[in-house]
């Protein structure tokens, strides 16, 4: 699988970064740059559909490595090497590929190492542990996470979530009340609520901590939530991070600049 015969495809950039790390300099690493888990799902792996869904998108961090697959020659390949979780986003990736790709797919899930743990946690090394992981895709495989994959919505901007290896579409309300556990409409002094939800949520529904945001959002316009003063006082590296801090540049949700 270490070698240029395959395209390795990940979650995200980050993902990406980490991985170059640890194959041969000739290996190709590619990731789609969809928000396939809140936003619309490609019918195929065409730029037209590509362009498509990502209309749809909440936000925009570019194109990334994703013209690596879409409108890409993927003949040249004999596989595909995808790199999951059990993570509704990595998931879908994975979905996608299997619907649209005719050729070999092999796929690598970093749970079977790491309980829990999606991809873009894992350092290099523990990235590398998994290279020799990797199974190929039985068609009956194939058909079944096909079959999973084309049963969603793909005309229309859904939230999914994967558990007991199948695919739901989730209501934004149920997910707003994850939020309300942990906001009130008081001011109070508070971190990151969004944060706190994500981190709570089950790995089959763990979705970008941008998206936690955008949904805190809401219910403050809605006010259903109230900041009075935002507190940044992290006990270590990781363990607070305050609302829209999830970034090191600026993004956009609905014209306002976080």
């Amino acid at each position: 699988m270490n070698n240029e015969k395959y395209l390795h495809v990940v979650p995200s950039s980050t993902t990406a970064g980490a991985l170059k790390q640890v194959l041969n300099k000739r290996v190709q690493i590619a990731y789609i740059a969809l928000n396939l888990s809140t936003g619309c799902l490609p019918v195929n792996l065409s730029k037209e559909e590509y362009q498509r869904c990502k209309e749809h998108e909440l936000w925009d961090f570019g194109d990334g490595l994703s013209y690596k697959i879409f409108d890409a020659d993927l003949s040249k390949y004999d596989g595909i090497v995808v790199w999951h979780s059990k993570d509704v986003e990595s998931m879908l990736v994975l979905g996608l590929l299997v619907s649209a790709y005719e050729g070999n797919i092999f796929h690598i899930d970093v749970s079977k190492s790491y309980r829990n743990c999606l991809c873009g946690q894992l350092c290099p090394e523990q990235l590398s542990s998994c290279l020799t992981t990797y199974k190929k895709l039985t068609i009956r495989q194939k058909q079944a996470l096909k079959t999973k994959y084309n049963t969603l919505p793909h005309e229309y901007s859904c939230i999914k979530r994967y558990v007991h290896r199948h695919f739901e579409v989730v209501k934004k309300e149920d997910l707003k009340k994850k939020i309300l556990r942990h906001v009130t409409n008081k001011p109070q002094n508070w971190h990151l609520p969004s944060y706190e939800a994500m981190a709570k949520s089950k790995i089959g529904e763990w979705y970008y901590s941008t998206f936690w945001d955008c949904l805190t959002l809401e219910l403050l316009s809605e006010g259903q939530g109230v900041i009075s003063e935002m507190i940044f006082e992290p006990k270590n590296e990781y363990e607070y991070h305050p609302l829209g801090c999830c970034l090191t540049t600026p993004y956009l949700y609905n014209g306002f600049d976080l």
